[in-house]
């Protein structure tokens, strides 16, 4: 990005992309593939790695925030959204009630302190999303679904899951944990079986 002025006006440009939003494409009808899936999922966790590993937190990982460089390359994504993003200077040491309803992770609704395990659960709420075309929590009372967050009651019944594998869905069972100390971190997702296949 660049900033530039004249006498009359301020200039800003900016990337353009071309892919738009994650979300979009869900939404229109052009579900991923289980291989694009895969690569969209690796790509986010590699990033989401990078970020952890510099002790950042982004607390607000959900489709909207995800964009896609081109529109034929599911894995070369831009996260966008930090305006909740802070750094954790110690494991569980964040109190702040933030994030995106239908992505927020079980600690930060029962206000137990946190850390980047919250991104994790976003992701696997990501990755159930782009794998069937809908989220797990889809009541349409929130105070039902945030109770379903809470306690981790959700499923795979459903259309969508007939086809997709079961390294695929143990990936999510691994991320979508109410306990964060038992939730796969980012380089422990990027190592599971899922990343090892590839199937149609």
């Amino acid at each position: 990005n660049e900033f530039f002025e004249d006498e009359d006006h301020f200039y800003l440009t900016m990337e353009r992309i071309r892919g738009g939003h994650v979300l979009d494409r869900v939404h229109n009808g052009q579900r991923f593939s289980e291989n694009e899936a895969r690569n969209f999922s690796k790509s986010l966790l590699d990033a989401v790695r990078h970020m952890h590993e510099n002790g950042i937190v982004h607390r607000d990982l959900r489709l909207p925030n995800l964009l896609l460089r081109w529109l034929d390359d599911e894995a070369d994504i831009i996260i966008s959204g930090f305006g909740y993003a802070c750094r954790v200077r110690e494991p569980q040491s964040l109190t702040s009630r933030c994030g995106n309803p239908l992505y927020v992770a079980p600690e930060i609704l029962k206000n137990i302190p946190y850390d980047q395990a919250v991104d994790m659960w976003s992701i696997g709420v990501i990755l159930f999303f782009v794998l069937c075309g809908r989220p797990p929590f889809t009541d349409e009372d929130p105070a039902e679904n945030f109770r379903k967050i809470r306690t981790g009651q959700w499923s795979f019944d459903g259309e969508g899951w007939e086809e997709v594998s079961e390294e695929a869905k143990d990936l999510i069972r691994v991320l979508l944990v109410v306990n964060p100390a038992q939730r796969m971190t980012a380089d422990e997702a990027l190592n599971c079986e899922w990343f090892s296949t590839e199937k149609d």
